[in-house]
């Protein structure tokens, strides 16, 4: 069998699957919490179809008018309710004061000398002068008449302490008041915002982020407690004002109180052990986040517990190692926030093929991988297919669209990690690979290459769509060649495979890789082709990229040129090593001759090398090579 025939077979080549026989979906998600999106409209526009095929994360995706449309409900849902309840606090904090003035004015003229005070006190000493001036000059201390509840009156300390007491109270509520005031401004919805859809959900998540990281909504639901302890000293005040009184007035009051506050802890443990307990207090979630912070953060899914063939050390090396971009952080939080408040499952379907559209030089895949994106999206491509328990037990793919959007979300989170495909899901992802649908074939081909980088099948498979597309058998996309090129650089680079299959990949590679690059125009020189591709060809024929300078805007040409006059070299030198002839070999002398010619015409080169250049025959392109490897064409 010819090595092309292989290379076909190898394209479809089936492993064992490993199914299961259930019909039930293979992974189950987090429970979600509430959701106000529930009406038909939201879900027709979730269900509308996206506008380009790998667009779903741009700047005017459908996932943003989602998030858009989303958080402008929950916003205003939220804004009302905390409007609501900061308008009952401030009548309450009115009442409350006013009745505590008028306590306290009573109260606090006990502490300041009343007129009659010095009268009284006169009068008394007039008394006792008189007597000892008398005739009888009595010293006996006079015997007053007991008044009816002279006892009652309380002590000056007991006064002090009332006065105390309530002033802390009133302190409170007035204070409670004025925070109430300022929170009103705090929450005021943001003004309309013109420009892009994700330029309008930036701004959005990133004044929520704000609120969370200020705690704004913790200060507004902690308002109620300041309420709550100027009852507390306002009943404290009231009780020791009447201990001096009626023993059975005071055992009344203090019975009450103390039951109000027993319900009242007891009703706040039980919604920080319970969290469904029905008596919830405003401040029970941050509390319980203040008490139990590790117990939290282990509740958290654990990502590579919930995939199979969990490995000690990461197989696929990062390709682009940089800080954390803040606007990715920021869009990441955005489909984060759809994930954790909307149950609607079409706006979470939507937001899980959002992650595929997303960049490959996105910097925040980790974040989504922390909470638990993964799972969920395993659990939607299984969703994507449907087993036959009646008669063969095989599978059948029902919508290979969105199953290869699930594909190209889980290979964007799984780069630089060790996670695997998980083997309950090999069978769907080979009959995937097997479907009519070009562009998820080769999606699910660009998995399976990432998943045995050990096996030889697997990276030709990515070849073989490659190879197809250039003989003209198959039309690939832009998109379909990007991510096929991408997919073959990243197991380049993390193979483990032995140095003669590393060899037969190559000789089979570089000649289709060098065919597609000779298809790719002069117009599209900023085209992804042309920065992949010299990528593969320098991995292939040197084994590494140290030493590239970036491919940026400014730096593309003398980048493309440092990276391949070293690969056209290796071929010229070694064509049939390589695999190369014919047309494409001529189609490398002539690149290398157009590289290689601006560094001809600098002055330090004598004439007898440039005059090198301008002769034809190919039995002296050896001499340019042997001049480059002695390096005399070296910048």
């Amino acid at each position: 069998m010819s090595g092309d025939a292989k290379l076909k077979q190898g394209g479809r080549h089936h492993w064992p699957p490993n199914i299961r026989t259930s019909p039930e979906p293979l992974f189950s998600s987090p429970s979600l919490p509430f959701t106000i999106s529930s009406d038909s409209t939201a879900q027709q526009s979730v269900r509308e179809p996206w506008d380009e095929l790998g667009s779903e994360g741009s700047e005017h995706a459908r996932i943003w008018h989602i998030y858009n449309d989303e958080t402008a409900k929950l916003d205003a849902a939220t804004t009302d309710g905390l409007n609501r309840g900061i308008d009952v606090l401030l009548v309450f904090t009115g009442l409350f004061s006013a009745v505590l003035t008028t306590f306290i004015i009573q109260s606090y003229q006990q502490m300041l000398p009343g007129p009659s005070d010095m009268t009284n006190l006169l009068l008394q000493q007039l008394i006792a002068d008189l007597r000892r001036s008398s005739i009888l000059n009595s010293t006996d201390p006079i015997q007053l008449p007991t008044i009816a509840g002279a006892n009652v009156v309380p002590t000056m300390g007991e006064i002090r302490w009332v006065n105390g007491l309530w002033f802390a109270a009133l302190a409170c509520s007035l204070s409670a008041a004025l925070v109430s005031m300022l929170s009103k401004q705090w929450i005021q919805p943001a003004p309309n915002i013109s420009g892009s859809p994700r330029f309008r959900a930036r701004q959005r998540q990133r004044r929520y982020a704000q609120l969370r990281r200020w705690h704004v909504y913790a200060v507004i639901n902690a308002l109620p407690l300041l309420l709550h302890a100027a009852l507390l000293l306002f009943f404290a005040g009231l009780i020791v004002l009447l201990w001096s009184g009626d023993i059975a007035i005071v055992v009344a009051t203090f019975s009450i109180v103390a039951l109000a506050y027993t319900f009242y802890l007891g009703s706040m443990w039980m919604s920080l052990i319970y969290p469904d307990c029905p008596y919830q207090h405003p401040i029970s979630e941050q509390m319980r986040f203040w008490i139990y912070p590790k117990a939290l953060s282990k509740s958290r899914p654990d990502i590579e517990a919930a995939t199979e063939d969990k490995l000690h050390y990461t197989r696929r090396q990062p390709m682009l190692l940089s800080m954390v971009d803040p606007d990715h952080l920021t869009d990441a939080s955005a489909l984060i926030w759809l994930l954790q408040y909307c149950s609607n499952e079409d706006t979470i379907a939507a937001t899980l093929q959002a992650i595929g559209g997303l960049p490959k030089d996105f910097t925040a895949f980790h974040v989504l991988r922390e909470m638990g994106a993964i799972p969920l999206v395993l659990r939607h491509f299984s969703t994507c297919f449907h087993q036959d328990i009646s008669l063969d037990l095989r599978w059948h793919v029902t919508d290979a669209e969105v199953a290869e959007r699930y594909c190209r979300a889980w290979v964007r989170l799984t780069h630089g990690t060790s996670i695997l495909w998980p083997r309950s899901l090999q069978a769907p992802l080979q009959i995937l690979r097997a479907c009519d649908n070009l562009h998820a074939s080769a999606i699910a081909t660009c998995i399976i290459a990432l998943n045995h980088l050990e096996s030889r099948t697997s990276q030709l498979g990515l070849i073989y769509h490659l190879k197809a597309f250039v003989d003209g058998e198959s039309n690939l996309s832009d998109l379909t060649q990007r991510w096929l090129l991408d997919t073959f650089l990243e197991c380049s680079i993390n193979w483990e495979l032995r140095a003669a299959v590393v060899h037969d990949i190559a000789q089979r590679s570089i000649p289709v890789l060098l065919r597609l690059l000779q298809r790719t125009t002069d117009q599209s020189l900023t085209a992804h082709n042309y920065i992949t591709i010299p990528r593969i060809l320098r991995v292939l024929t040197t084994g590494n990229l140290d030493g590239l300078m970036p491919w940026d805007e400014e730096n593309r040409a003398h980048a493309f040129r440092q990276t391949m006059i070293p690969v056209f070299n290796a071929i010229i030198q070694y064509p049939a090593h390589y695999g190369v002839k014919d047309d494409v070999l001529d189609f490398i002398v002539v690149q290398f001759a157009q590289l290689a010619a601006p560094i001809f015409t600098r002055i330090r080169f004598s004439q007898e090398i440039k005059e090198c250049w301008n002769k034809q025959e190919y039995a002296q392109s050896t001499v340019i090579v042997r001049l480059y490897l002695c390096s005399y064409l070296l910048e």
